[in-house]
């Protein structure tokens, strides 16, 4: 006989009851999170990171569970409607994704909380080099299948025949190799609760009693961590379990991630299409974009005042700096790694050296709307869009332009100002790649 899942039903049980399913649900979850990470962290040591990062991502689901079902005890009882749809949460990726990442988020309210689950749940996207280049699918969905699957993709950004042909994708094409695999904060934050004994029966119980009264509306960060640690402090008081001996939130515990109260947020309502069915609008507004990203590119009508003669020279002091460090960092290798890794004691101050000393000598004889040049020049360098009047503008409002205390920030960033000069030099049709412009 086919079974399904009686979870949206679990809220319905007499408050004893639910918190004993709760509990005992909350233990074998645990367990799973406990054999997948397990599991994740031995493929990884054997170099298999698309294995790794596969069940990595299976113990992430199995810890948003535990989220969730915390979140509906945290549900005041009389609320049945939140507590219903927040349970419902169980069987939705998306949502599991969002409490996944909501271990990771600082929001300084539940606005902000509300905003960022917005963000998370739109079928689509705009993203690239300037933030509007391409259409992508909802990505917390992309980027779990994309760890399971090998798929043929479409491409949502053009049609007809400026569109692109589909591609295949593998897991193994989503898979970084560096620092190897660890375990998500939301699993932490999982593992945590559990040994606490917060998601014990009789730490439930507490959760209960603290959480209910509180109208999620009201609270802030500051005041989230406070009931965090008002419910540890309850059920260590309470408990007949070992848990830790702390006496407070050490500042990197996993529980200071345990994220603002979900129950009260609501799946947005202007959220409705389908994310298989683009909806053209968001073409016109990709498109609207940039044209005025291409407008912004032309607009060019004060050039800087430095010459290029100027900035190759300038660049080349430079240059004979960076030799210097790099000389100093090339002096101390680290034999056990890739990654040069400095003590303390390695002196990377070349504040007194020829090099540093000749550059300095050539920014002093600079007049101030070159100097003024060269900064609005290297922060132009950064920014996904070519916006020249916002850098020379910031650069014009930097009162300490001749401030000796200042200058060793500016002359820091020589390596970007034949970068900005080569920029602004581009034609304003040419759009900026990553890796460069074309």
């Amino acid at each position: 006989m086919a079974q399904s899942s009686a979870i949206t039903n679990l809220g319905n049980q007499k408050p004893e009851q639910f918190r004993r399913d709760v509990a005992r649900g909350i233990d074998h979850l645990v367990s799973n999170i406990r054999r997948l990470d397990a599991a994740a962290q031995r493929a990884s040591n054997d170099g298999d990171e698309a294995t790794a990062s596969l069940l990595g991502n299976f113990a992430d689901e199995e810890a948003a569970k535990v989220l969730i079902l915390l979140d509906a005890v945290r549900c005041p009882q009389s609320d049945q409607r939140a507590r219903a749809r927040t349970l419902k949460r169980w069987s939705s990726h998306l949502w599991k994704g969002i409490y996944t990442r909501a271990c990771h988020w600082r929001p300084a309210n539940l606005s902000d909380v509300a905003s960022y689950v917005e963000y998370e749940m739109q079928p689509f996207y705009l993203d690239g080099p300037r933030d509007a280049d391409w259409i992508f699918r909802n990505e917390i969905n992309s980027e779990r299948e994309r760890k399971i699957y090998v798929d043929l993709v479409a491409d949502f950004t053009k049609t007809g025949k400026d569109s692109h042909k589909p591609y295949w994708t593998t897991p193994q094409d989503f898979t970084s190799s560096f620092g190897g695999y660890r375990s998500s904060n939301c699993v932490e934050v999982a593992l945590a609760l559990h040994a606490h004994g917060i998601a014990s029966e009789r730490g439930l119980k507490h959760v209960a009693a603290i959480w209910h009264p509180i109208d999620p509306e009201t609270i802030n960060l500051p005041d989230l961590l406070a009931y965090v640690n008002e419910t540890l402090s309850a059920v260590r008081l309470d408990s007949e379990a070992e848990t830790a001996e702390e006496t407070d939130l050490p500042s990197p515990s996993p529980l200071a991630n345990w994220p603002f109260p979900l129950w009260s947020v609501a799946e947005p309502a202007k959220i409705k299409q389908s994310e298989f069915e683009l909806p053209d609008a968001l073409r016109e507004d990709r498109d609207a974009e940039l044209r005025r990203i291409r407008q912004l590119q032309g607009m060019k009508e004060s050039p800087p005042e430095v010459s290029r003669d100027k900035v190759l020279e300038m660049d080349a002091a430079f240059a004979r700096v960076e030799d210097e460090w790099n000389k100093r960092i090339a002096a101390h290798p680290s034999p056990r790694s890739r990654l040069p890794i400095l003590s303390r004691d390695v002196d990377l101050d070349v504040s007194e050296t020829e090099a540093w000393l000749s550059l300095r000598c050539r920014w002093r004889g600079l007049s101030e709307g070159e100097r003024v040049s060269l900064v609005a020049l290297a922060w132009f360098s950064r920014g996904p869009i070519s916006d020249w009047p916002r850098a020379v503008r910031l650069a014009q409002e930097k009162t300490d332009i001749h401030s000796a205390l200042a200058e060793h920030y500016y002359l820091g960033l020589g390596g970007d100002w034949l970068k900005g000069l080569d920029r602004w030099e581009l034609p304003a049709d040419h759009e900026r790649m990553s890796g460069g412009w074309r």
